[in-house]
């Protein structure tokens, strides 16, 4: 409950001081947030966006989240996930069948991301590298990596200011608007790592070993191998 409360908290001092601002330069706070939360929430299409924007800041947020169980401060989820974005888009340039499309593009994400991540996890264990450090230096190679991609290898041969349009048999089916049956995947992805750090072993050690490594270490967990897991995950 301290834990809702302080995040409600949080919440509602952020909207003052938003209000405030506003009022300041003459504006209508009020108004401005109706309008904001009518934009967002006011009918089923503005739902269903907010919703379909909102699935790659919850995935994002749970790579943060493992990473933070096992002491890690990753702030590299920004790159690992243009990685996987545009080495899903890459798979699209193959001829397949759809559904089988589809898994693979996932499949090819998730371990591109965990392969950008293993640089973060070796300059961890065997150099001592401080994550927060090599994570904000891998986004920007990211950052630049995906962009000479996308406007060198992977635009529309027709439209240049775009990629190549993505087969259809290669995309989640819409629910409504923008809204696709992504959301399973994040729903999916939530209640596995939720089971996996608190009701696995290897979560558990994953836990202990960012509570207290020396006493994980005492119990004998291997506490580099956490990490590497947590890194990965």
């Amino acid at each position: 409950m301290r834990s809702l409360l302080e995040t409600i908290a949080a919440l509602l001092l952020g909207i003052l001081i938003g209000a405030a601002i506003m009022a300041l330069w003459g504006r209508d706070p009020w108004a401005s947030y109706a309008a904001l939360f009518q934009g967002a929430w006011g009918n089923a299409r503005a739902l269903a966006s907010t919703v379909s924007r909102s699935l790659p800041l919850v995935l994002t947020g749970l790579t943060f989240a493992v990473g933070v169980r096992a002491g890690l401060f990753n702030i590299g989820a920004q790159g690992q996930m243009l990685i996987g974005a545009v080495t899903a888009l890459s798979v699209g340039l193959l001829a397949l069948p759809p559904g089988i499309h589809l898994a693979l593009a996932l499949v090819f994400a998730g371990i591109a991301g965990m392969v950008w991540a293993l640089p973060v996890a070796l300059l961890k264990l065997l150099r001592g590298v401080s994550e927060v450090i090599s994570t904000i230096m891998l986004n920007w190679v990211a950052h630049w990596l995906t962009l000479f991609l996308v406007v060198r290898k992977l635009s529309d041969p027709v439209r240049g200011e775009r990629t190549f349009q993505v087969p259809v048999g290669m995309r989640f089916p819409v629910i409504q608007g923008e809204l696709t049956w992504a959301i399973a995947l994040g729903l999916v992805a939530s209640f596995f790592l939720f089971w996996f750090l608190w009701h696995h072993a290897k979560g558990y050690e994953i836990r202990a070993s960012g509570l207290n490594p020396r006493a994980a270490r005492a119990a004998g967990i291997s506490v580099s191998r956490s990490l590497l897991w947590a890194i990965l995950l």
